[in-house]
């Protein structure tokens, strides 16, 4: 009899046992217990945390460019067209230019859900 690892849970299980005494899967030996001594998927993945942006910042960044606030919260393509569109709207006449620039900065300074 020699120690063998579960090939379903990796605890270490007796080469003649029909059954694995912590998960129950049939025939759980694969792996000798002196070759691998680690079960070799129990490795946690880490998953960043989103980060949260200021919504002041992001609101003075759209302020001063509009757009740009909605880059620095990750929304590139939003900051790309309020900023084509602002600069399009400036020049076609002023007024939708105008009202172009303050939805950008409102925009960017509504917090992410």
């Amino acid at each position: 009899m020699a120690l063998m690892y579960c090939r379903e849970c990796g605890n270490q299980v007796s080469s003649e046992a029909p059954t694995c005494p912590h998960c129950g899967v049939p025939r759980p030996v694969i792996l000798p217990a002196v070759a691998h001594p680690e079960p070799y998927y129990r490795h946690p993945v880490s998953i960043a945390p989103r980060k949260e942006h200021d919504t002041t910042v992001a609101a003075l960044l759209s302020f001063f460019l509009p757009g740009v606030g909605q880059m620095y919260k990750g929304e590139v393509g939003l900051g790309v067209a309020y900023l084509l569109g602002t600069i399009v709207g400036y020049m076609a006449c002023v007024v939708p230019g105008i009202v172009l620039h303050i939805l950008s900065i409102v925009n960017a300074a509504k917090k992410d859900y």
